[in-house]
């Protein structure tokens, strides 16, 4: 009964949009948006409709319908997070830069979450996994990324999108901790 709920969709919104307007505003050209933290302890039921915390919840904890209902909450926790993503993906389309093209075409946006649905921590799927992960990188048609591909990774680390990512806006690296290549 201590888990709580402040505003998270309202604060989502406004972190989002100000984002936004600092990129448009040219007052930042660098932003890091962290919606919810890994062992995010908010309450989802505003959110998913299940009284509990984010962090228990990723873990399939036991609740009414299962291990599958809990699967599936998390994967409307993920959309959730993905929802607000895509408003900053929007926002920086919408406006147009000096060069008269969108924000976005000079604009690399990296999505990652804490974790996938393979095997981890001994259960299957595990909520640490790296495998079944889903990462994102929008933007970036100007600085030579190819948008509108869903590629399917298997055995490749999830880092490679962080490193991709970094990559297209021209740091100069083949190596993001123990973690190389695109």
């Amino acid at each position: 009964d201590g888990i709580g709920y402040a505003g998270e969709e309202l604060r989502a919104t406004v972190l989002t949009d100000l984002i936004v307007k600092a990129f448009a505003c040219d007052l930042s050209r660098v932003a890091a948006l962290q919606y919810t933290c890994a062992q995010c302890f908010m309450n989802v039921e505003a959110l998913v409709g299940v009284k509990m915390d984010l962090h228990e919840l990723a873990h399939l904890s036991v609740i009414s319908g299962g291990k599958d209902v809990a699967q599936r909450k998390v994967m409307e926790m993920y959309g959730w997070h993905m929802k607000h993503f895509a408003r900053l993906v929007a926002g920086l389309r919408a406006e147009i830069g000096p060069d008269g093209r969108p924000l976005l075409d000079h604009t690399v946006l990296v999505f990652v979450n804490e974790g996938g649905l393979g095997p981890a921590e001994g259960k299957n799927p595990g909520s640490h996994s790296t495998e079944n992960m889903m990462a994102v990188i929008a933007g970036g048609r100007a600085l030579g990324l190819a948008p509108g591909r869903h590629i399917v990774a298997n055995g490749e680390h999830p880092a490679r999108v962080t490193l991709s990512g970094m990559q297209a806006i021209g740091i100069q690296t083949n190596t993001l901790g123990q973690v190389s290549g695109r």
